[in-house]
């Protein structure tokens, strides 16, 4: 084959435009010993990439058949879900008896105390002098800025 139709093919597989059957003759080509020069770096770079991709091929089938070999195991999600739900219930089992099985303690018991007509006026009392207190205190706030204006006046009208 002449150097012209194999120059086009080349440049057609490195583009990757090429069929199968071109590509074998390629192979075929560069696998001769009489090479034109020119297309001699061609052929060391299309041996190297035959033989890189057969390699490939090769490791690639050698993996497909060790995973075929190996023998899998198939897990069952049934018996851990079972298992879970079991460990679960009895936990809420043992939990709700150590609740209920505890003796209950005077601090635990809340008691309602009688609360005297004089209490809860003394009560209500202290709530609404609270009140009055926060309302006089949010008042006296722009009392501070007052106080300071004074202070800027007192200290002008010692100046002069």
């Amino acid at each position: 084959m002449s150097e012209a139709p194999i120059k086009d093919i080349l440049e057609r597989y490195y583009e990757g435009e090429t069929t199968l059957k071109e590509e074998k003759q390629l192979v075929d080509f560069f696998s001769q010993e009489s090479i034109p020069a020119e297309l001699k770096s061609e052929q060391i770079s299309f041996l190297f990439y035959q033989t890189t991709k057969q390699e490939r091929i090769e490791s690639d089938v050698l993996n497909l058949e060790s995973i075929k070999e190996s023998p899998t195991k198939i897990i069952s999600i049934r018996p851990l879900i079972k298992r879970f739900i079991t460990v679960a219930a009895s936990l809420v089992i043992i939990s709700g008896a150590y609740y209920f099985i505890q003796k209950p303690s005077s601090n635990k018991h809340i008691t309602y105390t009688e609360v005297s007509e004089s209490q809860m006026a003394y009560l209500e009392t202290k709530k609404a002098l609270l009140l009055i207190s926060q309302k006089l205190n949010k008042g006296t706030k722009n009392l501070d800025k007052i106080s300071k204006l004074n202070e800027v006046k007192d200290l002008l009208s010692s100046k002069n």
